[in-house]
């Protein structure tokens, strides 16, 4: 079957890895001298995209930080059937001050490294709501 995906792989988590290649062209993130994420989410019509590093398992839920190139999230949930998803989703939504349905998960259903879309809000909102600007 030939592959017409955009990224040139059938892989379940070619938006990951479409991200990744991103990241070492230098269209992902950087930090300036101050620390803040630049170039870190991208604009899309009507929201933006970006990845995310989960940690399962800590001690509280928190944005920390930039990791390889993806907002680093810690969160309290185990990664068992959905449920570090699920809260990253409800977390997210809740420190971006919008409603779940417009925090989706693209990609990384199975893995630490996730691409999140939301919807509504623009870079610089998402950055500054995340704690990131």
């Amino acid at each position: 079957m030939p592959d017409h995906s955009p990224t040139g792989t059938s892989s379940k988590n070619g938006a990951l890895k479409a991200a990744a290649r991103a990241t070492e062209d230098g269209a992902g993130a950087t930090v300036d001298g101050a620390g803040a994420a630049v170039n870190l989410i991208k604009e899309d019509p009507g929201g933006v995209v970006f990845s995310v590093h989960v940690q399962p398992r800590a001690a509280k839920n928190e944005v920390v930080g930039v990791h390889g190139g993806a907002v680093k999230v810690r969160l309290t949930a185990p990664p068992v059937e959905g449920a570090a998803n699920e809260l990253l989703v409800r977390f997210l939504a809740e420190r971006l001050g919008v409603p779940r349905g417009r925090v989706r998960l693209l990609g990384g259903q199975t893995s630490r490294d996730k691409l999140l879309r939301v919807d509504g809000l623009g870079r610089t909102e998402v950055l500054a709501r995340l704690g990131l600007s």
